[in-house]
């Protein structure tokens, strides 16, 4: 068992994490990033988003994306099919292309910003991926994000496109890591790339984000994650919710969570399928079980938007600052502190734990906990 936050980043290495994050605020935390392994990423497929305008562009990602061992789907304008297709046509074509992707890459520019098909892209892919990548060129546009339910969140990650040799590298990593996962205190080490079924995790959030939104039960819940997990993992009982966090906790790194639950800042709930209802039966346990983590209500500076939940109040703090780093043998960094007014609470999405720390860019100063801090270092 690991007794320290260098233990954790030896073993993690051992097991073929190249990249983290060291913080030493107070009692000093790290995040662990899942790396973009391509024996492990055969079966993860990623659906890239464009407008024909972009299209050498397209192929430039659909390149990184192959070395690095992913599938793709992307349609390319000159695979014309033999007749026009009707809107309708192309709204089931592109729908069922994005309910088999685990991921999507959505090429943020000038000419797609307004297209109303990168829009229709964005919001199917918002109900099933539930995490989306948008790469930008430059000063990236203006995009009003397209509004589907006020009570599901989508998380994204804005990442500036450099075609350099560690693209590809930054790009995987973006598309893996769940900004709220890896992070440790040096007790647990949360789990390698190599160690989950990221295909298996990705579809059973799938099936339950659809049977959410469908469900007048959540109509006035604002759901912040849905973790699907298995009760075979957490020895085949019947776990209280804490035990069930505390499972992600030490898998996933999700530290924050214990503390929101704990400071009473979200609340949670396990929600289940009948595994017969998933059509590919992957589950061998008779429900497909998920913990949903929801708010009662959005938090205006917080949240911002329900589909928009990744936006700072600062939003020059880009996927990088969040702890997607390429940097894998810096000394340990050591986030600056700064006097935190008297009940000011954290200012990531979602978060409702007070502020411990801060950190600064060229637009403001923004106030962030413990876990978060990490995160940005």
């Amino acid at each position: 068992m690991p007794l320290s936050v260098d233990q954790v980043v030896a073993e993690s290495r051992r097991l073929g994490a190249r990249s983290y994050t060291i913080s030493l605020e107070n009692d000093g935390t790290a995040r662990i990033h899942l790396e973009p392994e391509k024996k492990w990423l055969s079966k993860l497929r990623v659906f890239i988003s464009y407008t024909t305008a972009d299209q050498l562009w397209a192929d430039e990602v659909r390149g990184h994306l192959k070395r690095l061992g992913f599938r793709i789907t992307y349609f390319r304008s000159t695979e014309r099919p033999s007749r026009t297709l009707t809107d309708r046509e192309i709204q089931l074509r592109l729908s069922r292309a994005l309910d088999q992707a685990d991921y999507v890459c959505a090429l943020l520019s000038e000419a797609s910003a307004g297209r109303p098909w990168v829009r229709f892209e964005f919001k199917i892919a918002s109900k099933l991926a539930g995490r989306i990548v948008l790469l930008t060129k430059g000063d990236p546009p203006a995009f009003s994000f397209p509004q589907f339910s006020d009570r599901l969140t989508v998380k994204w990650t804005r990442l500036p496109y450099i075609n350099d040799g560690e693209m590809p590298l930054r790009l995987g990593r973006a598309l893996l890591n769940d900004p709220d996962e890896g992070v440790t205190d040096g007790r647990y080490r949360p789990l390698v790339v190599r160690e989950r079924n990221l295909r298996r995790e990705n579809h059973f959030r799938r099936l339950v984000r659809l049977r959410i939104e469908r469900n007048e039960a959540f109509a006035s819940k604002n759901i912040l994650a849905v973790l699907p997990f298995s009760m075979k993992e957490l020895g085949g009982r019947s776990p209280n919710i804490r035990e069930i966090a505390e499972w992600f906790v030490t898998r996933h790194g999700r530290l924050n969570l214990r503390y929101q639950l704990m400071e009473s800042a979200v609340k949670a709930e396990v929600f289940q399928i009948p595994a017969r209802d998933d059509p590919k039966r992957w589950s061998r346990e008779p429900t497909i079980n998920a913990l949903i983590v929801w708010k009662d209500e959005w938090d205006r500076e917080i949240d911002q938007r329900p589909n928009n939940t990744f936006q700072l109040t600062s939003s020059s703090i880009d996927a990088n600052r969040r702890g997607v780093s390429d940097t894998l043998h810096e000394p340990p960094v050591t986030v600056g502190r700064h006097k935190v007014p008297v009940g000011t609470m954290c200012s990531w999405p979602g978060c409702g734990n007070k502020a411990n720390g801060s950190v600064a860019d060229n637009v403001g100063r923004v106030y962030l906990c413990l876990s978060h801090l990490t995160a940005t270092s």
